[in-house]
């Protein structure tokens, strides 16, 4: 198993926390150099954990990977069912053009997404809606954090600051 990011700070804890797991090893890459990395020429499946959402070009990292010899690509995403995608801007104080002071969010479209994949060759086997069955209180009144919203029917919302999270998880093979 080998894991992949461009913070060196989450490889050096990830490093620390399973030191013990003789079959695993983390790097230190950005994932438009992937392809070219020998570690990752050798995987046949990669999970991207809500990586895609907080790229400015989603469709380009999927090509970036797509390519090589993955059979199995599994991921977790915001998305949403229906065709029209969405780019959020979290202003983290006050409204700067400075990129350290705000966040985008990208909430992709699954069916654009699943044909995408699948013009590598990748099919969707499923995917669902990722849910959480307790509630999880704002940390403040100003609701900064992640927390849930219990709606009349019952389903739980998860929220990050003031914006919906409608995460879902996929899982595509390779068709050769």
């Amino acid at each position: 198993f080998v894991g992949f990011d461009l913070n060196s700070r989450f490889i050096n804890a990830a490093k620390m926390r399973y030191s013990s797991i003789q079959n695993l090893s983390f790097h230190v890459v950005d994932l438009n150099e992937l392809p070219s990395n020998k570690k990752f020429n050798e995987c046949t499946a990669v999970w991207f954990s809500q990586t895609l959402s907080w790229l400015d070009w989603w469709e380009g990292a999927v090509q970036a990977i797509c390519p090589i010899n993955i059979k199995r690509v599994g991921l977790s995403t915001l998305s949403w069912p229906m065709e029209m995608e969405s780019e959020v801007i979290h202003y983290l104080e006050g409204k700067s053009v400075n990129p350290d002071n705000y966040v985008k969010y990208n909430v992709l479209s699954i069916e654009k997404l699943m044909r995408r994949l699948a013009s590598f060759g990748l099919e969707n086997s499923s995917y669902e809606k990722f849910e959480i069955d307790i509630n999880i209180d704002p940390l403040n009144k100003s609701r900064l954090g992640s927390y849930t919203l219990e709606t009349q029917v019952g389903e739980r919302l998860i929220f990050s600051a003031w914006q919906a999270m409608p995460l879902y998880n996929f899982y595509f093979e390779r068709i050769f």
